[in-house]
C-alpha cells in the first residue's frame, strides 16, 4: 500500500515522501530532515551506480549532516533502513 521500487531493488516506504534535502544541489554541506528520528537507522551515502561513499553524515534529533569532503560533483542517494527491511531514500546532487 503506497510501496513503489527504486534503483536499489528494494521497496521504499511513504516516509520517503518526509525526507527533505536542503541545500539541494550543494557544494560543501547539506541537511536531511526527517519525520522520525534516525539515531538508531543504519544511513548509507551512495553514488548513481548504488556504490557506498565516503561521505561524513551525522545526526542530531530529526536531521542529518552530510559534508561533502572529497566527493565529486555528481548525483547521491542518502538510504536508511530505519526498521528490519523498511527504507527511505533522498537524492542529493552535488555541485562545484
Amino acid at each position: 500500500e503506497g510501496n513503489t521500487p527504486n534503483n536499489f531493488g528494494n521497496v521504499e516506504h511513504p516516509l520517503t515522501q518526509n525526507l527533505q534535502a536542503y541545500p539541494n544541489p550543494f557544494r560543501d554541506v547539506t541537511y536531511v530532515n526527517t519525520s522520525f528520528d534516525p539515531a538508531n537507522a543504519k544511513i548509507q551515502l551512495l553514488n548513481s551506480m548504488g556504490q557506498e561513499c565516503q561521505g561524513t553524515v551525522s545526526t542530531m534529533g530529526h536531521q542529518i549532516k552530510i559534508l561533502r569532503q572529497q566527493l565529486p560533483p555528481g548525483v547521491y542517494f542518502l538510504r536508511m533502513e530505519y526498521e528490519e527491511n523498511k527504507f527511505c531514500s533522498v537524492r542529493l546532487v552535488i555541485v562545484e
